[in-house]
C-alpha cells in the first residue's frame, strides 16, 4: 500500500510547520499531500511560503485550499471573494498581503484534487467546491459522490477538525483506524485537522498519515506537538486590531466538548 502523509489548514503559523514536517521526516512516506490554505491567520506568510515552497520543490503535492484562492484572486486584482469576507479576516488577508513575495506564491503550482491509488485528496469535499463535511447529511451526500466516482477513500482537510468517519454506517474512530471495504456502499471519510490554526475542543493540531490503497486503509492522526505560546506571543506583536489578535487567539483555547460534532466551522 502507499504511504502518505497529509496536512493542511497551516494558515501562516510556521511553529507549528516546522514541528510537523520535523515529525514526518522521522517517518518518511513515498508522498507528502498538502491540503491546501497555507496562509492568512498567522504571523509568519512569508516563512511558511518558503518551506512549503522547498516541500513541492521535492515532489509535495499541493491542493488549492480557499485561502489559496483568495490569493491568486487578490494578487489578480479580483476582490469579489475579499469583498465578501468578515472584517477581522479581511484584516488579516490584508496584512498576509503586505508580507509576501508574489513570485514565491505564483511559482506554487496547486491542483484542485489529487487521486492516486483510488484515494481522493482534496481541500474540503469530493464535488471542489467550500462547502464543509460536518453534518451526518453531509458525510451521507459526500459518500454518495464518492461511490459514484468509484472511491473509496476521500482525504480532506478545511473544517480544521480531525475525522475519521466510515460509512455508509456513520461509524466514528478517534485516533486509529484500520478499514477494509467490504461491499460497494462503504466509504472512508479522513479529516486530517489542522496544522496551523485548530477548531477542535482540544485546540490540537493535527496530521494525518496513512498507507492505502483502492480497498484498504490504515490511517493514524498525530498531534503534532509545538509550543503555542511562541504562536500565540507572535500573533500578539502583529500590526493588527486588538479585536483581531483577539479572535485569532481564541482558537488556540481549549472548549467543552459540544453535544454532537454538527457544529458549524468558520470561513
Amino acid at each position: 500500500m502507499r504511504k502518505t502523509w497529509a496536512l493542511g489548514d497551516i494558515h501562516a503559523n510556521a511553529t507549528a510547520l516546522r514541528a510537523a514536517l520535523a515529525m514526518l521526516d522521522e517517518s518518511p512516506a513515498d508522498e507528502l499531500v498538502i491540503l491546501g490554505d497555507l496562509l492568512t491567520y498567522g504571523p509568519d506568510p512569508a516563512e511558511v511560503l518558503d518551506l512549503v515552497a522547498e516541500r513541492h520543490a521535492r515532489g509535495a503535492v499541493l491542493v488549492l485550499g480557499n485561502h489559496d484562492q483568495l490569493y491568486q484572486e487578490l494578487l489578480d486584482g479580483d476582490t469579489r471573494y475579499y469583498d465578501r469576507l468578515p472584517a477581522w479576516i479581511r484584516a488579516s488577508a490584508d496584512f498576509t498581503l503586505s508580507r509576501i513575495d508574489a513570485s514565491v506564491f505564483s511559482a506554487l503550482r496547486f491542483v484542485r484534487e489529487h487521486v492516486v491509488d483510488g484515494v481522493l485528496f482534496a481541500h474540503a469535499n469530493p464535488w471542489g467546491d467550500w462547502r464543509y463535511l460536518n453534518t451526518d447529511s453531509d458525510h451521507r451526500d459526500a459518500a454518495r459522490t464518492m461511490q459514484q466516482r468509484w472511491l473509496k477513500v476521500g482525504v480532506f482537510g478545511h473544517t480544521h477538525r480531525a475525522r475519521i468517519v466510515a460509512m455508509p454506517s456513520d461509524e466514528r474512530h478517534d485516533e486509529t483506524v484500520r478499514w477494509q471495504s467490504t461491499g460497494p456502499r462503504d466509504v472512508l471519510l479522513l479529516n486530517a485537522g489542522a496544522v496551523g490554526q485548530p477548531r477542535n475542543r482540544t485546540a490540537t493540531s493535527t496530521m494525518l498519515q496513512l498507507s492505502a490503497d483502492a480497498t484498504t486503509c490504515h490511517a493514524r492522526l498525530h498531534t503534532i506537538h509545538y509550543d503555542v505560546s511562541t504562536h500565540l506571543q507572535r500573533l500578539r506583536e502583529l500590526p493588527l486590531g486588538a479585536d483581531v489578535i483577539d479572535r485569532l487567539g481564541t482558537f488556540f483555547e481549549p472548549r467543552p466538548a459540544p453535544a454532537r460534532l454538527d457544529d458549524r466551522a468558520g470561513r
